[in-house]
């Protein structure tokens, strides 16, 4: 090679003129190519979060309609499919497709100890208490698609537990209507029993499915039939009234039953629970004696705390059966027929179908029930089991000279301007104003139709409220608290509530249900198949 050649190639060599633009070009494809890279990655994990939060969603959702499972709506696939994240559903992302989604059941037996039971799932004899979901998804990509990668695949799987330590906290009265029309009547439907013996064996059901203690344990003994660390408390109540001596025959097991009396009224806004004074007159040699008699709708009456109320109905969050053997049986299991040879209340007998007075009764002793310390943040709850054919007589009232009682107005309506509380006119309509008097003050009342016909309402002049069945329906809360047993002894069904269940134990199972609190577990908790 010549010295010439030479020159020029060492020349070339050390010229660094234009050496950069390559380079940079190199560099700006790379740099591009790493910048396309994090925004589909980023892309990705922002849907990947929102994928966990939707099957997270979809698992509480599902877990929490896992009681309302029956032979023929599996509410809690219904619900999770709701909450997922597939298309047209609540959490729907349009950056995402869902290309599959799972929903399986399975009872976890662990939590059966920590009172979490399996319930039916609908199909045949399997039960749940959780249920997981798995959400599969592709997220499209933009930068990467130059490198083959058009999408990126995701899959999160969430699993929940039909209930969890963050239950609320409730105050429950449970009104069970024991007039002659429930104890004379029997349900074919439910054994053959009386209305009345099946609608207390709902309330067995009822309380088999509460929890009497908050999830760190009962705390102790009971004191006044209640945990020092209650959760969930009720109190029984019922129509007629009755003397508040005679309230023990409601729960004592025995063949007598609570003395009744003409119907007396508890006053309207009422912030405790109080006995109604009903007044007799007696005649001797020109003198009058007046005796005072108080009068209760209350059957927890004179156990509990000041209100009525028990949380003893089962020993523990785990137990599996109601406390209802040996010294310290709870009253208001025993009240509702829970111990084996025990009937339960009986009806008192001789008064026609009057509620509105032990809704206010009720409501008086939920809204004492919620202002107690211990209970800081209670719900209060308020069922009410009856045909709704309210059809007293003016002699089954207390009259003005029999009850000291104020009798207060509770408004007008304008399908009846000139009634008033309490009347022996328009008793339907008195007890749906009733019943919206609660709802209004925080109460969430449930309305369970038993039997209820289109007519019956004697006393209501009115067309709409001349119905129980559409009384009972106006009495819930909203649509989604009123049931209907849909299957009158001796009638068609004709008091539909749009709902799956129509029988005493899952219309109480059901209820019960949307009173608890599911919560998300680990995945690893979940039984494999």
């Amino acid at each position: 090679m010549t010295r010439k050649s030479k020159s020029f190639f060492r020349h070339a060599y050390k010229d660094q003129r234009g050496q950069m633009i390559p380079i940079i070009a190199f560099m700006m494809v790379t740099l591009l190519g790493f910048a396309g890279m994090v925004t589909d990655v980023g892309r990705a994990y922002f849907s990947y979060r929102q994928l966990v939060n939707s099957t997270n969603a979809a698992a509480l959702a599902g877990a929490q309609g896992l009681p309302s499972n029956t032979s023929t709506v599996n509410q809690a696939v219904n619900n999770a499919k709701a909450y997922s994240a597939q298309s047209g559903q609540n959490n729907y992302y349009a950056n995402m497709n869902v290309t599959n989604a799972t929903y399986t059941l399975g009872c976890i037996t662990a939590a059966i100890g920590a009172g979490v039971p399996c319930v039916s799932t609908g199909v045949g004899t399997n039960t749940a208490n959780a249920i997981q979901v798995t959400q599969t998804a592709s997220v499209p990509t933009t930068f990467m698609k130059l490198f083959g990668f058009s999408t990126i695949n995701m899959s999160a799987t969430g699993t929940a537990l039909m209930r969890g330590s963050a239950n609320a906290s409730y105050n429950v009265a449970i009104i069970v209507d024991t007039t002659q029309s429930m104890t004379s009547n029997k349900d074919s439907n439910c054994g053959n029993v009386s209305r009345l013996q099946c609608a207390l064996n709902g309330v067995q059901t009822f309380l088999q499915d509460l929890s009497p203690c908050a999830a760190k344990g009962c705390g102790g003994s009971t004191t006044n039939q209640n945990y020092p660390n209650s959760l969930d408390r009720v109190a029984l109540f019922s129509f007629p009234n009755f003397t508040a001596a005679s309230a023990g025959n409601q729960y004592d097991c025995g063949s007598g039953s609570a003395t009744p009396h003409v119907y007396t009224f508890p006053a309207v806004g009422a912030s405790s629970m109080t006995t109604m004074p009903y007044l007799t007159y007696t005649t001797s040699n020109g003198k009058t004696t007046t005796t005072t008699t108080p009068m209760t709708y209350e059957d927890s009456y004179g156990i509990g705390d000041a209100n009525g109320f028990v949380s003893d109905y089962r020993t523990s969050n785990s137990a599996t059966s109601l406390n209802s053997t040996g010294t310290s049986a709870s009253d208001i299991v025993l009240a509702a027929g829970g111990k084996s040879g025990c009937t339960g209340m009986a009806g008192p007998s001789g008064e026609g179908t009057y509620y509105a007075g032990v809704i206010y009764a009720a409501q008086a002793a939920l809204t004492a029930e919620a202002a107690l310390a211990a209970n800081a943040g209670s719900q209060n709850v308020m069922i009410i089991v009856s045909d709704g054919a309210a059809t007293s007589s003016s002699s089954q009232m207390a009259t003005g000279n029999q009850s000291t009682t104020v009798a207060v107005s509770n408004g007008s309506n304008a399908a009846y301007p000139t009634y008033l509380y309490p009347s022996y006119n328009n008793e339907c309509q008195q007890a749906v104003l009733a019943a919206q008097y609660a709802t209004s003050h925080g109460t969430k009342v449930y309305s369970v139709a038993y039997g209820s016909q289109s007519s019956g309402c004697t006393t209501d002049t009115g067309t709409s409220y001349a119905s129980p069945c559409y009384t009972m329906s106006q009495m819930a809360s909203s649509a989604a608290t009123f049931y209907t047993d849909d299957n009158q002894s001796g009638t068609t069904s004709n008091c539909p509530a749009g709902k799956s269940v129509n029988s005493m134990n899952l219309i109480f199972n059901q209820i019960a249900g949307q009173l608890t609190v599911a919560r998300l577990i680990p995945n690893s908790s979940f039984p494999s198949s």
